[in-house]
């Protein structure tokens, strides 16, 4: 108050004042233009209170910077696809860590490595086979939409790891189109292992940042 209001406190230490007596004319209270005694000089006039007192720490709210949005954007499609991941061990081994924690779903993940992306280049194929009149499986040819369809759909909004278990059935139907295709060609055999190859240098990345940052 001493830095809005000078004189203010002077005011108050002064004492009660003198009651007036009817015959006596009121007198103008006024207040003290200086600091009171003992008290710290306040800033002069036009100036802000923070440039009076250098001697104060400045504290600064910055905020922490963000990651650029397109990487937050790649580890969401990572996060999505590849999640949970089978590599964390759980914290506590007991019924109520595993079952509310997704572990069950752990021995699943697996299969859906191994399905993912057999079945996504089946759906390609189904697609690119159809656009140049070859002849599709009906069957095939639904999967692969509903495959599409779903996948964009997973993606997009922000859905539970169990929406996708929806999705097995039709692409496997898919994969079989893949592999029937594509089995006799060595490349995608090698691309197959080189997918295996990264989802296992993507499980000791993500263990060592585990551990530099517990």
């Amino acid at each position: 108050m001493r830095f809005y209001a000078p004189g203010l406190l002077d005011r108050n230490v002064r004492g009660p004042a003198k009651s007036a007596q009817p015959s006596d004319p009121v007198q103008p209270v006024v207040a003290a233009s200086g600091p009171a005694p003992g008290a710290a000089p306040g800033p002069a006039p036009g100036a802000s209170p923070a440039t009076t007192s250098p001697s104060a720490p400045v504290v600064r709210h910055d905020a922490p910077p963000r990651p650029p949005a397109v990487l937050v954007s790649a580890a969401n499609v990572v996060r999505r696809l590849f999640g949970p991941f089978p590599w964390i061990p759980p914290g506590s081994w007991d019924a109520e860590t595993i079952l509310r924690n997704e572990y069950l779903l752990f021995p699943g993940m697996i299969v859906w490595y191994a399905l993912l992306p057999i079945g996504a280049v089946g759906t390609f194929l189904a697609g690119w086979l159809t656009l140049r009149r070859q002849v599709v499986t009906p069957v095939v040819l639904v999967s692969s939409v509903v495959v599409a369809s779903l996948g964009a759909m997973y993606l997009t909004l922000n859905l539970s790891f169990r929406q996708r278990d929806f999705m097995f059935p039709f692409l496997l139907l898919t994969a079989v189109l893949a592999v029937d295709r594509l089995r006799d060609r060595p490349f995608w055999r090698r691309a197959y292992l080189a997918y295996w190859a990264m989802l296992v240098l993507l499980a000791v990345t993500h263990l060592t940042l585990r551990a530099v940052l517990a």
